[in-house]
């Protein structure tokens, strides 16, 4: 990897405009703002950085990782020096640093304008979207395209468990992209996938989800309609899913596309599926998979980015080999402790329709002991009409221990009933459910409700998910 600022690419494909200086990332700690911080750093760009004084959690510990020292405070001095600055869609007028951004005729860019100003433009750009599974996808197809020896660039939004950074970018001829449909920019609400160029898609599926910038279905398949009427007419475009957005979402592609999944129906089938202590099995086209992580869910993302990398070159039976060592990306079913005989993991299932799958591999793995939900509702949650779902899934578990909603100090609650609402709708349904109230008193209310041989499976905001060692401590007591 270079040591120097990146200044050129590949022979033949436009240059890069030079960064000749330092980059200041204003909200660094973000996923996406992080993993960006690391590759410059890796290719050896100053980086400067500030965000809250609360940052925490994975981007924290993989910037100091890497040696990336931030401030944890915004203060106009900060930009002194800074030859471009990168701001974060978190962060909007009033902030100290973008005010000074504008008032200094910096230059100044959202990510994905940073990405497609320098790295994606002449290049194949794969980008990996939908409402879940982005992340774990993105790091297979990555890894993947790594260990075949393409030396992918690349940015995830989440930190892999392989060795490997989140975010690189050699100057070669494939970029894979986690792209999401949040808003760009304090200024710019285009989605932040309306940038990345793609040449080839992997949607993993469209959930009504991100209430805070959709209003319904047509505001979702919008936004999805803007990745997806850029593709070129030889591009290709994977669905993972048959739902019923997915596919008005696929009619619009212009280029060829193909579904991977289970059933008969589905372009390109995985079959023999089955899920073992020691991970999953499936068959792909006649090529035998195994991989050390566990979900019928994973299954069907790692055959997407098999099949898409097959699109470009890598035989299925490479990819299997390569896949056959892929650990999965942290915040994803981890193990955070065990005390008393109860085994805690965290995830971020908190859509309905990923509930059921977490649900549903974790009976498998744990067939028989008792599986007991610790939900805290997102903010995204609260909205009238999702209670109801919501409980169906939740209803799957022997025990629920249902949270208030997760109140953001900057951001009021959409529905500050639903915790009420949800547990009115599992009582109804005779699912044994208790209210363990906000963050701060679960060491208190969560321990005594809970026995030797439960396996806890805790949904939390990620700003609270910190507090979840606390919690396995206190199973002690």
């Amino acid at each position: 990897m270079s040591n120097g600022p990146i200044s050129s690419i590949d022979s033949g494909t436009p240059p890069f405009h030079a960064i000749t200086g330092p980059v200041h990332f204003i909200g660094i700690c973000g996923k996406g703002m992080s993993s960006l911080a690391v590759a410059l750093h890796r290719a050896g760009i100053p980086i400067t950085g500030s965000d809250e004084p609360t940052a925490y959690g994975e981007p924290v510990a993989l910037l100091e990782a890497e040696g990336i020292s931030f401030r944890r405070e915004f203060h106009p001095d900060h930009l002194i020096g800074a030859a471009k600055v990168v701001i974060s869609r978190q962060y909007s007028r009033g902030n100290l640093e973008v005010e000074a951004v504008l008032a200094g005729q910096i230059p100044y860019y959202s990510l994905p304008q940073f990405l497609l100003e320098h790295f994606l433009h002449g290049k194949k750009n794969l980008v990996v979207a939908g409402t879940k599974g982005k992340t774990t996808t993105t790091t297979m197809l990555a890894w993947i395209l790594e260990q075949e020896g393409l030396s992918p660039g690349y940015l995830i939004g989440g930190v892999p468990k392989n060795v490997m950074p989140p975010g690189r970018f050699p100057g070669q001829g494939l970029n894979v992209i986690e792209g999401d449909d949040y808003e760009t920019l304090f200024w710019d609400h285009s989605p932040k996938f309306a940038y990345y160029r793609p040449s080839t898609v992997l949607l993993t599926n469209v959930y009504p989800d991100h209430p805070e910038y959709h209003q319904g279905d047509e505001s979702s398949l919008g936004h999805f309609r803007t990745l997806i009427c850029q593709m070129p007419a030889n591009g290709l475009l994977l669905t993972g899913d048959d739902g019923p957005l997915t596919r008005q979402v696929a009619e619009m592609a212009p280029c060829k596309r193909q579904r991977v999944g289970f059933e008969e129906s589905a372009d390109i089938r995985i079959s023999n599926w089955n899920q073992e202590v020691n991970g999953i099995y499936f068959t792909l086209d006649r090529t035998e998979f195994f991989l050390p992580i566990t979900g019928r869910h994973n299954a069907l993302n790692a055959a997407m980015a098999a099949v898409a990398a097959e699109h470009h070159g890598v035989p299925l039976a490479h990819s299997a080999t390569h896949l056959s060592t892929f650990q999965g990306v942290q915040g994803r079913q981890d193990l955070v402790g065990s005390r008393r005989g109860i085994d805690l993991y965290r995830d971020l299932a908190y859509l309905p329709e990923s509930l059921l799958l977490v649900q549903e591999n974790f009976r498998l793995r744990y067939p028989d002991r008792r599986l007991v939900l610790l939900y805290q509702p997102f903010i995204v949650n609260g909205l009238p009409g999702k209670d109801s779902e919501l409980s169906v899934a939740m209803s799957q578990f022997d025990l629920v221990l249902l949270a208030d909603v997760f109140k953001p100090v900057l951001c009021a609650p959409v529905n500050p009933g639903f915790s009420d609402t949800v547990h009115g709708m599992l009582v109804a349904r005779a699912t044994p459910t208790h209210r363990v109230g906000a963050v701060e008193s679960w060491t208190q209310s969560v321990p005594p409700r809970l026995v030797p041989g439960d396996v806890v499976l805790a949904i939390a905001h990620p700003k609270v998910q910190p507090l979840l060692d606390h919690v396995v401590e206190a199973f002690a007591h």
